[in-house]
């Protein structure tokens, strides 16, 4: 994504619908927002190799945190907003998982009196999510991390028993990019 931002700047990276309307974001925008979150995380104490879950709906904050986390080297832990509070509870103990992004639409499904820190997508309790997006705004992005770093963990849905955590490293996730642009869809 950082070479598309550097070769594209000012084209579309995403856009949203809220509302009637549609936001537009940059890529420069969306990597100015990436290293602002990213060095806002790695002040609250979210370090390589660390896990951080999230929990929400769509929303451009997903995505932002999805790539804040990953480009510290952290390991992202996604999670399917429709998912009950049990299976957010397993989750979390499962994946060890040392905070949380999470939208006020699933805030209720976090286990209750829990000490995982909680990054907040909307006004709330915990680290404000949009005050990281802007509270750095002369951040640079971290250096990439390896290909063979840990990533993303991804869990299974569980239909035979307790769900199972797929491992997916840089390079994993840079291949499937890499096989579906080459495909003729």
């Amino acid at each position: 994504i950082q070479q598309t931002a550097l070769r594209y700047p000012d084209k579309t990276a995403i856009q949203m619908k809220v509302g009637d309307q549609y936001q537009r974001y940059t890529y420069r925008q969306l990597i100015a927002a990436v290293a602002s979150a990213a060095r806002g995380l790695s002040e609250q104490g979210i370090v390589k190799g660390d896990r951080v879950a999230l929990l929400s709906e769509n929303r451009l904050e997903w995505v932002v945190a999805y790539l804040s986390v990953v480009s510290l080297g952290a390991v992202i832990v996604p999670m399917d907003a429709q998912l009950t509070d049990k299976e957010v509870a397993v989750l979390l103990k499962s994946s060890g998982a040392k905070a949380i992004g999470v939208s006020a639409a699933c805030r209720e499904k976090l286990p209750k009196g829990g000490d995982l820190p909680v990054i907040s997508f909307d006004p709330g309790e915990g680290v404000s999510f949009p005050a990281l997006l802007t509270a750095h705004p002369d951040a640079t992005m971290p250096p990439p991390p390896s290909a063979n770093d840990l990533a993303a963990l991804l869990y299974t849905s569980g239909t035979t028993g307790d769900p199972k955590g797929v491992m997916l490293s840089h390079g994993n996730l840079a291949s499937n990019a890499l096989t579906l642009n080459k495909l003729d869809i």
